[in-house]
C-alpha cells in the first residue's frame, strides 16, 4: 500500500508543475509574473509548499539568465 502523505506530495508537486508550466508560457515578463502570483494564490494551502519547490528547482535547473 503506498504512503498517502507521498502520495498527496507528488499530486500537489504535479499539480504545482502544470500551473506552472501554463504561467510560463504567457508572452511577457510582467504578464508571467502576473499567472505565477495568481497561481500561488489558486494553490490550496497544502499544495503551497509544494509550489515553490518546483518553481525554485526550475529556476535552478533553468540556468543563469534563461528564467
Amino acid at each position: 500500500m503506498r504512503n498517502p502523505s507521498l502520495s498527496q506530495a507528488r499530486d500537489n508537486m504535479a499539480n504545482a508543475e502544470r500551473s506552472i508550466r501554463r504561467a510560463m508560457s504567457a508572452n511577457s515578463p510582467v504578464l508571467r509574473t502576473e499567472q505565477l502570483t495568481q497561481a500561488y494564490w489558486d494553490t490550496d494551502e497544502e499544495g503551497r509548499d509544494a509550489f515553490a519547490m518546483v518553481l525554485i528547482f526550475r529556476l535552478a535547473m533553468s540556468g543563469r539568465g534563461a528564467a
